[in-house]
């Protein structure tokens, strides 16, 4: 509180409930008495007003610490929420790596690594432990609430990568597809497959049209272009088709995220002529 201040606090006797241990007050309104009246909170009435203002204003000590588990230089998190702090191009679901923590910091105590991403920094001079080599556009302070732990494989895609051409195609003439599948968990995936459909609707089935299988294998990190081209086969009827693909259809990969794995470009469809 700052030196000088006249403040009138209410009389703990009328039950408030203070939290246990260290505790501080802040942001409380100066000169507090004139909210008082500058009367003495002895008042049933008052007590009531003081206790409410008292208990907006009191707040429990930060206890220095990594968060609940603990993150260590060298886990892989994944994002919780969209542009944390304002970050530009962060969004949920994306893969990173811990490069430190910072106990004191009560906001954002955790510095990551974010796979792919430009936007950020390398400011760790708050850092407990110089971290190791990494890409200094690539860094930025988390919440505790702002990520979690990710110990498996989690397969996905890049959506800013999917296109297919052209739109609208004859049997027998030239498709392209292509896409980028990303590995944002904590773990080397092993080897699966990508199959590549045709489709009536939005959700692909083994009752589509599948184009070609591919076979991949990721590091946790790491990502892969997804590409296709070749003729369109002539046994697939004329009509409009949504183009996408399965990642892992056989469930061979054990991952943090199962529901991730199909991918449908939208709202583009590819109309096949005769």
């Amino acid at each position: 509180m700052p030196l000088g201040d006249a403040f009138c606090l209410p009389d703990l006797a009328t039950g408030l409930s203070l939290p246990k241990g260290l505790f501080k007050a802040v942001g409380l309104w100066t000169p507090y008495e004139e909210l008082m009246g500058r009367q003495t909170p002895t008042d049933p009435a008052l007590r009531d007003i003081g206790g409410i203002i008292l208990d907006s204003v009191v707040m429990a000590c930060h206890t220095p610490s990594c968060c609940d588990p603990p993150y260590a230089p060298g886990d892989r998190v994944k994002l919780l929420v969209n542009q944390p702090g304002g970050a530009q191009g962060l969004t949920v679901g994306i893969g990173g790596t811990v490069l430190c923590c910072n106990p004191d910091d009560a906001v954002a105590p955790v510095l990551v690594s974010w796979d792919d991403w430009t936007g950020g920094g390398n400011d760790d001079k708050l850092c407990q432990t110089r971290p190791g080599m990494y890409r200094p556009d690539s860094a930025w302070w988390m919440a505790c609430t702002e990520i979690k732990h990710v110990v498996k494989a989690d397969l996905c895609d890049k959506p800013e990568f999917r296109r297919f051409l052209p739109q609208t195609i004859e049997p027998d003439k030239h498709l392209k597809i292509s896409g980028m599948i990303y590995n944002s968990g904590g773990a080397k995936s092993g080897s699966f497959f990508v199959d590549i459909y045709l489709s009536k609707d939005t959700t692909l089935t083994a009752d589509d049209y599948r184009l070609t299988r591919v076979s991949m294998d990721l590091d946790a990190g790491a990502s892969i272009q997804l590409s296709w081209l070749d003729v369109l086969p002539d046994t697939i009827p004329a009509g409009t088709y949504y183009v996408g693909w399965v990642i892992d259809p056989d469930n061979k990969v054990a991952e943090d995220d199962e529901t991730n794995n199909m991918v449908v470009i939208q709202p583009d469809t590819l109309t096949v002529t005769k």
